[in-house]
């Protein structure tokens, strides 16, 4: 499931000074020309580190990169995109101990990381996180100092286990949220339901499946948030697909469907999931085609229809449909994969 970048470059005025639309990017550097760029300008570096086959990279891009607070902060600053698959990044990627996409990360000026995050985060998150690292505020070093003075603080807990996760160190963030857990077992705080997922999600990285469902599905008794919940099915769903079961996989995104009957991506997610399984095939269609009309033609989810009308032996449908993501994003390299696939 593929998500794309909707490119937008125009000019905005804000305040007497032009900002171009999007974040301008600089890329196929070396590290060492970026350092000497942001101490040439007295200023910070941010590094996305992302893979053209990264969905939520791609939701970065579309709906972030581009909005005029977060490009009129980031204009300030030295911005350096990373493809981890290219082979000149290969020693900076395990530099900073990348592990998933995407991850951001925020440096000073010697090109020393301030702190990091990982995933999509909508812009309003995305910029107040940014603002803060930039100050050195709530940062791993600072939540960390705060913690050592206030142990037993869960809400505490709960950022330095996001931290510890963010920087892979999967045992201190389940040992910090297992604190929680036992500081508020009844969910009297409200941060049972805040730990339970987020156990479960570390429980997941490491590859410890039965469990991690186990806890999921444990949080969402206590979750009333749809969005959550959204979030929560797809981590049981990845569970069940790690473990092999593509009919409780499956059963699992219907209640997603369920859901969310009107999120794109929820009903993509659901689509692509069958098309893999090769399973409830008409019925993939009719998700994907929904999530089609429901995203304003999103080319990854064209994409994950025209996957669907291949599985069913439907080339022409499959070759319409990829022909079409194409059109929005002719730069593609996957999906002009997909088309020749298709075609053969």
């Amino acid at each position: 499931m593929k998500l794309l970048k909707l490119a937008m470059v125009a000019l905005v005025v804000f305040t007497g000074t032009a900002f171009a639309e999007e974040v301008q990017w600089l890329e196929g550097q070396t590290w060492d020309e970026i350092i000497s760029m942001a101490q040439e300008q007295d200023t910070h570096i941010v590094i996305d580190f992302y893979a053209t086959w990264c969905g939520p990279c791609k939701m970065l891009d579309s709906q972030v990169y581009n909005v005029s607070d977060v490009v009129q902060t980031m204009s300030s600053l030295v911005n350096f995109k990373v493809d981890v698959d290219k082979e000149e990044y290969k020693e900076l990627t395990k530099l900073f101990k990348i592990s998933a996409m995407p991850t951001v990360v925020v440096c000073r000026k010697d090109g020393s990381e301030i702190d990091r995050f990982l995933g999509f985060r909508p812009a309003p998150i995305f910029l107040s996180t940014l603002k803060d690292y930039l100050v050195e505020k709530n940062t791993y070093a600072d939540v960390k100092a705060r913690l050592e003075k206030d142990p037993d603080n869960p809400e505490l807990l709960l950022l330095v286990a996001a931290k510890y996760s963010d920087k892979s160190m999967q045992a201190e963030a389940k040992a910090a949220l297992q604190k929680v857990l036992e500081l508020d077992p009844k969910n009297e705080g409200g941060f049972l339901e805040e730990a339970l997922p987020s156990l479960g999600f570390t429980e997941l990285m490491g590859g410890n499946f039965p469990i991690a469902v186990e806890l999921l599905e444990r949080s969402i008794t206590l979750i009333d948030d749809p969005e959550a919940k959204i979030e929560i099915f797809g981590m049981i769903a990845m569970c069940y697909e790690k473990i092999g079961d593509s009919d409780k996989q499956l059963a699992t995104l219907e209640k997603l469907v369920e859901t969310a009957p009107e999120n794109p991506q929820a009903l993509n997610g659901a689509a692509w999931a069958m098309a893999e399984a090769g399973k409830n095939l008409e019925k993939a269609t009719d998700l994907a085609m929904k999530a089609v009309v429901l995203s304003d033609e999103d080319p990854n989810i064209m994409d994950t229809l025209a996957e669907i009308y291949f599985k069913r032996d439907m080339n022409e449908d499959a070759i319409k449909w990829i022909e079409k993501a194409i059109t929005k994003d002719p730069g593609n390299k996957y999906f002009k994969e997909q088309l020749i696939r298709f075609s053969s």
